[in-house]
């Protein structure tokens, strides 16, 4: 198997995937290195859960604030094993929608995706070689 690519993008995020697509599109060979899942760390670990957590810290207040607003008391409870089983339902469907745009993607331009993983060596790099 060669190795020779126009373009190595390294992250599978929304800037990664979108790079990656856009220059394709030009006819660009491209390869993209991810060491999570597709979403890099914004859908997986940063951004999306945590604007879920907030968001679910907001629905307490907004609870503790109804009451003015003519709504009846309701009863509160917070389960945190369900919010978080949620959270990863959310990921798991962007993972998803990722997957599938990048499927038809590929099919729609005779591509394929090669699925592993890239061990690359701590070296040190001379402004030079980038």
């Amino acid at each position: 198997m060669t190795f020779d690519y126009d373009l190595f993008v390294i992250g599978a995020g929304p800037g990664g995937l979108a790079a990656a697509k856009k220059a394709a599109s030009y006819g660009v060979r491209v390869a993209i290195a991810e060491q999570e899942a597709l979403g890099g760390t914004c859908v997986n670990n940063g951004c999306i859960p945590k604007k879920l957590i907030v968001y679910a810290a907001d629905f307490a207040l907004q609870n503790q604030m109804a009451h003015s607003y003519g709504w009846s008391d309701c009863q509160r409870h917070f389960d945190w094993t369900q919010f978080i089983q949620s959270v990863h339902q959310h990921i798991e469907s962007i993972h998803h929608s990722y997957s599938q745009q990048l499927q038809q993607f590929l099919a729609k331009n005779h591509k394929k995706l090669i699925m592993n993983t890239l061990h690359l060596l701590s070296l040190p790099v001379q402004k030079q070689q980038v």
